[in-house]
């Protein structure tokens, strides 16, 4: 992609048509170009970005990377599938224990 060609996306995407986010040499990432983004969306990023000192650019990155760390919740669950069980235990005894604990 050119740099006449960004540009022209940014220019796009500060008519609030659509969200790219370009990648750099130091970071190499893919491009992620959002069509017919609702305008009321597209103001509240850019209010929210702007509440944050941040580019709309940057807080929809961050906004995506904090959303793709966690694991989704199938993930989640499969996860706790794989958690050793412990037949002794029982939950509500465990439950009713605590309770009688607090003030």
């Amino acid at each position: 992609m050119t740099t006449s060609q960004r540009r022209g996306m940014v220019a796009r995407f500060d008519q609030g048509d659509s969200i790219v986010i370009a990648p750099t040499r130091e970071h190499p990432m893919g491009d992620l170009l959002i069509r017919d983004l609702p305008a009321a969306t597209h103001a509240e990023l850019k209010r929210r970005a702007e509440a944050e000192s941040m580019s709309l650019q940057a807080y929809v990155t961050r906004l995506l990377e904090q959303h793709t760390e966690r694991p989704t919740i199938k993930e989640w669950l499969r996860s706790l599938d794989e958690l050793p069980r412990h037949p002794e235990l029982d939950g509500a005894e465990i439950v009713r224990a605590a309770r009688e604990e607090l003030p």
